[in-house]
């Protein structure tokens, strides 16, 4: 009989961590969402890393055009997918942004 309460008290401590840890996970996408909408399309590459910093990779096309992404989501395979890019086109201003949902 102990170990069934064990058990089941194991099982709503896991349960209630993991939506306290989401709900939180969940305010810190929201914010930084926020932060991420500020990035327009035509801006300029100084100009997003003044609002996003430096991106943490660079990725650049045959074209001359260049992508920007940012890992700012926490992956730990549980309902979190998708990455922060952004696209410039060949004269380095924003072409478009998503944040990767």
């Amino acid at each position: 009989m102990k170990l069934k309460w064990k058990l089941i008290f194991l099982f709503v401590t896991i349960v209630s961590g993991y939506l306290i840890w989401d709900k939180i996970e969940g305010r810190k996408d929201e914010k930084r969402r926020q932060i991420f909408n500020a990035v327009q399309k035509g801006m300029t590459e100084g100009e997003v890393i003044e609002i996003l910093g430096k991106p943490d990779s660079v990725f650049y096309s045959p074209d001359s055009s260049m992508e920007y992404e940012y890992f700012t989501k926490e992956y730990s395979g549980i309902g979190k997918s998708g990455m922060p890019t952004i696209v410039f086109d060949t004269n380095r201003m924003v072409k478009y942004s998503d944040f990767g949902d």
